[in-house]
């Protein structure tokens, strides 16, 4: 299962593109402590950092000096995986995911050109804690929480960054037991419901 997921990851952000949104000015990348090769028959240039103990510790691909493609990092201590990224011209473009130290996915995060742009999760033992969407770096849609066992607990409507519409919280079996209506970030009704 933990192979199907990273390989899943792998593929999900070899395939990732650039473009849309709002965008924040891309960095050169800080390869202070790395080694580098260029790729003959191309302008990439691949670079890897190593520890003192001769683990690498980062590695992807620059063009022009920008990061681009994947990027991992690995967890110094383990030698797995902690964070794999996309990069597209030195912004990250794509899912970004970041592990524990048994390899399992804690956190998704969504970008385009820089900024958060669909959904950012939190995930515990392979289960989602919390989903919140964006769309260019503001929340908008349904924000949600879950309870260790999967079912819903919160759910929160937003719109342009602001509570708007239903804030909803939910016992065990699924009811929804208290509610409230928002409207442009303040509350116009709602209480407990029976």
């Amino acid at each position: 299962m933990k192979f199907s997921m990273l390989t899943l990851a792998v593929v999900v952000l070899f395939s990732c593109n650039g473009g849309g949104g709002a965008s924040v000015a891309s960095e050169s990348a800080d390869l202070q402590g790395f080694t580098s090769t260029e790729m003959a028959g191309s302008n990439a240039v691949y670079s890897e950092k190593k520890d003192g103990t001769g683990k690498i510790v980062e590695f992807g691909y620059t063009v022009n000096g920008k990061k681009n493609g994947t990027w991992i990092k690995n967890n110094v201590e383990g030698g797995k995986i902690q964070f794999l990224e996309s990069y597209v011209d030195g912004q990250l473009n794509g899912p970004t995911l970041e592990f524990d130290t048994r390899g399992q996915v804690i956190k998704r995060s969504d970008f385009k050109a820089g900024v958060y742009d669909g959904i950012v999760a939190t995930y515990k033992f392979g289960r989602v804690e919390k989903s919140t969407p964006y769309v260019k770096g503001v929340i908008e849609g349904t924000y949600e929480e879950f309870n260790g066992q999967g079912k819903i607990q919160k759910m929160i409507e937003f719109k342009n960054g602001k509570q708007d519409g239903a804030l909803k919280y939910y016992d065990e079996q699924g009811n929804v037991t208290l509610e409230y209506q928002y409207k442009n970030g303040e509350k116009v009704s709602g209480g407990i419901v029976e």
